[in-house]
């Protein structure tokens, strides 16, 4: 009988994209730039949610990097989610919206039932 392997996979640190964040370093793809466009949101204001937010979610599975949820404030203060992934010289753009609050609770982090 084979031992069973336990893949762990990579939980994202908040500070590894701290310190990657930089708008060179960013790379956003044709979609999410245009869902940016759509939805009224800079890359300055993903840049703000890197810099002040909290990872509130982690999806480690995702491939081919793991990714997470952020949970910051635009420039404008309204509260914005940013998910993206990252390896060692960029940061990903995965997708990036004002919560609703018919989707979250008031403190943006909890997702109603």
């Amino acid at each position: 009988m084979q031992p069973i392997r336990i893949i762990q996979e990579k939980v994202i640190d908040i500070a590894e994209l701290r310190n990657l964040n930089a708008l060179e370093r960013i790379i956003v793809t044709e979609h999410a730039r245009n869902k940016l466009y759509q939805r009224g949101i800079s890359v300055y204001d993903v840049q703000k949610a890197i810099d002040e937010g909290e990872i509130i979610r982690q999806y480690e599975y995702d491939k081919p990097f793991a990714s997470c949820l952020i949970l910051g404030i635009s420039l404008q203060g309204k509260s914005l989610h940013v998910v993206v992934s990252h390896d060692s010289e960029f940061i990903y753009l995965i997708t990036a919206y004002y919560p609703s609050l018919t989707i979250w609770e008031n403190d943006f982090k909890t997702k109603k039932l």
